[in-house]
């Protein structure tokens, strides 16, 4: 709830009989403004000054005169920078899950259901708390959900309902992804799409995959059920999600094409210049340098100019044909170089 429809209740519970108000309400898709319908005597004026949130100066409280005309629009107006659909790729802009890809189920007049990977934070034993200053918390690994797992490390079991989907102490999974419930100004709609059909995974079932990691798969929406599908000549099989994992890239010799699959650069293609050691807080990691690329049908890549550094959590190793790695053999060739003669 943000402070328009805070200061929408509290001028609803101010409202007496000698307050002549028809109307008042917000709209969710709009912020830095409330609409109020009625006549703005004397009486109505001095509950609205009252009011938490509304603006006040010298000259009184800010307000604007709509137009009897633009009654209606009023009612279906939309901020056009929050306008998302159903099936669109989005970025989480607050909370926990800040900066990370979603993908949006259904948009109703309060926001949008959107999925993304869990990072579930795993509980600290009681024996671990201390009263002394806590250092920065490391942000969990992204994971699907899994209910065997999901089990063992909260020690109790998710419901499982007739959807597919399960359900735990007000978090709701569907097929190994969390479900958020955002409002507008909670995502972003300049994210990059996750590229089709070049992600690499690990898939084990036990039977026809045995951890095979040679597996390239879509993120797809088949029949309003986002499924992760693997294309074998003209077919497809739908994995779920249990089976599937990530299969990331060695960040000292991987030099093929890398998708960024969290945070703000999600979608970005990427290909490895150098990597570097890293220390912070006692906790050790391997960093790779990294430069954007853009694909070209029948040609090499093109160097976007951008470079980022990320850890190999951030990346996915891509699926390339051959005739790929042989036009993008010597792309990186000279940003190799240069990053070792640096290093010298």
């Amino acid at each position: 709830m943000g402070l328009e429809e805070e200061a929408v209740i509290s001028l609803l519970q101010g409202v007496a009989s000698d307050h002549q108000i028809r109307s008042a309400f917000t709209r969710g898709s709009l912020r830095g403004a409330i609409y109020v319908e009625g006549v703005l005597d004397a009486n109505t004026t001095f509950l609205l000054s009252s009011i938490p949130g509304i603006i006040r100066k010298q000259s009184g409280i800010v307000r604007h005169a709509i137009n009897p005309s633009d009654w209606v629009k009023l009612l279906t107006m939309k901020d056009p920078t929050t306008v998302v659909k159903a099936c669109q790729w989005v970025r989480v802009r607050k909370g926990a899950y800040e900066g990370e890809l979603g993908f949006v189920t259904h948009v109703e007049a309060w926001g949008a259901r959107v999925l993304v990977v869990p990072r579930l934070k795993a509980p600290t034993p009681r024996a671990a708390t201390s009263l002394k200053r806590k250092r920065t918390p490391i942000k969990p690994e992204p994971s699907l959900f899994d209910p065997v797992t999901f089990s063992t490390m909260f020690q109790r079991e998710p419901k499982l309902h007739y959807n597919g989907s399960y359900t735990s102490r007000g978090l709701v999974f569907h097929h190994g992804l969390l479900q958020l419930n955002l409002d507008l100004h909670s995502i972003s709609l300049n994210s990059a799409r996750i590229p089709s059909r070049i992600l690499k995974v690990v898939v084990n079932d036990g039977e026809t995959y045995k951890d095979r990691d040679d597996v390239a798969v879509s993120i797809v929406r088949v029949d309003g059920v986002v499924s992760i599908r693997h294309y074998v000549y003209n077919a497809s099989r739908c994995l779920p999600p249990a089976w599937v994992s990530l299969r990331r890239p060695n960040p000292t010799r991987d030099n093929g094409l890398l998708v960024v699959v969290e945070g703000e650069h999600c979608g970005k293609r990427v290909r490895r210049i150098h990597h570097r050691y890293s220390e912070e807080n006692g906790n050790k990691q391997v960093l790779i340098m990294l430069a954007v690329v853009e694909k070209v049908g029948g040609a090499p890549d093109i160097l976007t100019g951008e470079q980022l550094e990320l850890c190999v959590d951030s990346l996915c190793l891509a699926s390339e044909t051959k005739e790929e790695k042989k036009l993008n053999a010597n792309l990186m060739s000279s940003l190799r170089e240069s990053a070792r003669s640096k290093r010298r």
